[in-house]
């Protein structure tokens, strides 16, 4: 017959055992969950950025498509990038406004989300956001792009842009107008024609996507800064 404590030390060393083997268990099945939800989140982010290189690339299709008949059609009624054209009074003369959709929005007759406005501008949400406030500010006045400024008044228009932007995006989420993102498009790149500054708040959250897309310094991006050191110089030419 064992003694009592060598039988003691055993069933102890038993369930101990057992113990040790549950708990491995549940470690690798709480491994195999991270594994999972790892796998779950990199598939997510791939879907979006698929998604939103498929918009990039309709986009740039659309406007490609609408150029190429500008040019073979010149003068003509027409409608590109969200502005509807008349025809020009004279060959190669200007043609009319008739309708644009940014303008549409700032009036009312276009639904749209505006989070700040006075006089002379409108900031409203873009439908295309890239972060969580991804805002437009447009003037009042119909400009078609950058290359319509020209001069100190218009550098005088971007900084207001910009001091806007920066109020709209501080009224949603305070200290994010501060470190926010300024940029235009610069033709043919832009995907309305009236001239729009994208302000960016919390850019260190851009996808991948974005930030290849909204990256002042490049030929198709220009930062509100250099638009405005641009005009000025020109001006004193």
């Amino acid at each position: 017959m064992k003694p009592v404590v060598a039988l003691l030390d055993g069933s102890a060393t038993q369930n101990s055992s057992e113990v040790t083997e549950e708990r491995e268990k549940l470690k690798k099945c709480a491994q195999r969950r991270g594994d999972l939800f790892e796998q779950d989140k990199r598939r997510t982010v791939i879907r979006k950025i698929r998604v939103k290189s498929l918009k990039s690339v309709k986009c740039i299709r659309r406007v490609f498509m609408q150029a190429i008949w500008s040019i073979f059609n010149p003068g003509e009624a027409h409608t590109s990038k969200g502005v509807s054209y008349g025809p020009s009074a004279t060959p190669g003369g200007d043609q009319p406004v008739l309708k644009c959709l940014f303008c549409d929005v700032m009036t009312g007759a276009e639904s749209g989300t505006i989070v700040y406005e006075n006089e002379d501008l409108s900031v409203f949400r873009t439908i295309s956001p890239y972060t969580a406030n991804h805002l437009l500010v447009t003037p009042r006045k119909h400009i078609k792009s950058i290359h319509e400024l020209s001069g100190e008044d218009h550098a005088q228009l971007v900084e207001s842009l910009v001091a806007a932007g920066r109020t709209a995006l501080n009224s949603l989420k305070e200290g994010s107008g501060d470190s926010a993102l300024m940029c235009f498009h610069v033709p043919p790149f832009n995907s309305v024609d009236h001239l729009h500054l994208h302000a960016i708040g919390d850019p260190d959250t851009l996808s991948v996507v974005g930030s290849m897309k909204y990256a002042p310094g490049n030929v198709y991006c220009r930062s509100a800064e250099e638009t405005c050191q641009n005009l000025r110089r020109k001006s004193k030419l």
